[in-house]
């Protein structure tokens, strides 16, 4: 039989080797189907317009311990020193697009139940899968399947979600919650000019700066409770707008004041605030008096604040035994786990080291990448003995 180690570096492999250019699966979830039949796995492909989304079921009862992810991945991009879809071996690390985010951590779920129920085959803890296929893309995926299960009569209890949440080694850190997320585009209106004459014109690009500076500088969560000004001590990050974007100009001309400017930019914000009391708090700012202002707001994910019970205790104490001490956060981007909380599931978010998620050369330490399947296990074999 090969080792934990090729078993998990191997399915690692198939699952990189499986993906399109634009990012969405290309036969993953059919691979793990496969594999999760052959452990008795009840699966279900919840097909959407753009991609499709795997549902596997085992055990009796209406209540699940679920493992949540994706296998979709970004896009690759240029300027990677191996193939980005093959899965390369490069000294004792995997290199390829999705092993960290989180084609690894799915290859390592499989292979830690593999384990698992080779060593309880008659396990009452009833399991499942939601696996997306478009996470990265538009998180449609994970919201349809739980509405499925939903509709069955089913739902989750705890949820293990494998995004990569350590930051310099396994199990330094864990998240259990979100910060909520907001995006708008910006379109300035002025007058197009000659540049000099400045008072024949108005200026867009000038408005732009002094709208920026004022997004930038404002301070989000002044105001909020007492109880949540204090929330850096949970593990909440202070909420936080960027610019993402700036476009102006008249293709080289430099003696051209445009006619119009376009600015994008994305807030990061935790609870209690919500989409609406930030447009409301916003608003005031996003106007100039010599130019007209257009805003287009979309996104609006909810922060989430995952319950702290059993499943929590059962991941800090596998991991204390591996001698990791969990910093708990709930920083860092978006996920799916937001979806899973909303039905009353205990999430925890716990895979491996994040440094290199979408960038070049994304890669995982194959002791790592072999470690998390033992972590996996582990956990599973915790929360069998508490399952009522």
């Amino acid at each position: 039989m090969m080792s934990t180690r090729d078993r998990v570096v191997s399915l690692t492999q198939e699952l990189v080797k499986r993906s399109k250019p634009s990012g969405y699966d290309d036969g993953g979830q059919k691979l793990l189907a496969e594999r999760l039949s052959a452990l008795g796995f009840h699966c279900n492909t919840v097909k959407l317009e753009h991609c499709e989304n795997l549902i596997a079921l085992r055990g009796e009862g209406n209540e699940y311990f679920a493992f949540s992810g994706h296998t979709d991945v970004v896009p690759a991009g240029v300027g990677w020193s191996v193939d980005p879809f093959q899965g390369v071996v490069v000294g004792d690390r995997l290199i390829g697009r999705g092993v960290a985010d989180m084609k690894g951590s799915v290859a390592a779920w499989i292979v830690a139940l593999e384990d698992f129920i080779a060593a309880n085959p008659d396990t009452q803890l009833p399991l499942a899968l939601l696996i997306a296929g478009d996470e990265e893309l538009l998180s449609k995926g994970t919201p349809a399947m739980l509405e499925q299960l939903s509709a069955g009569g089913k739902s989750i209890r705890w949820c293990l979600v494998g995004e990569p949440s350590a930051t310099a080694s396994l199990g330094d850190c864990i998240r259990v919650g979100r910060r909520g997320s907001l995006s708008a585009k910006v379109r300035i209106v002025g007058v197009q000019g000659h540049v000099a004459y400045p008072h024949l014109a108005r200026n867009p690009i000038h408005a732009a700066a002094r709208i920026i500076d004022r997004l930038t500088t404002v301070n989000l969560d002044e105001g909020l409770p007492a109880a949540a000004a204090s929330l850096e001590d949970e593990g909440w990050p202070a909420s936080s707008l960027q610019c993402s974007e700036i476009k102006s100009g008249m293709d080289g001309a430099g003696n051209v004041i445009p006619g119009e400017a376009h600015v994008r930019f994305n807030i990061r914000f935790r609870s209690p605030l919500t989409r609406e009391l930030l447009q409301e708090r916003l608003a005031p700012l996003l106007t100039d008096p010599e130019v007209q202002v257009e805003v287009e707001w979309s996104g609006g994910s909810k922060p989430y604040d995952s319950k702290s019970g059993q499943l929590r205790k059962a991941v800090i104490d596998v991991l204390g035994r591996t001698g990791a001490v969990p910093r708990v956060a709930r920083d860092g981007g978006t996920s799916d786990g937001r979806f899973v909380a909303e039905y009353g599931a205990e999430v925890v978010e716990i895979g491996p080291c994040n440094e290199t998620i979408h960038k070049v050369d994304e890669g995982l330490a194959i002791a790592e990448l072999t470690q998390l399947v033992g972590v996996y296990q582990a956990i599973l074999s915790e929360l069998a003995t508490q399952w009522r």
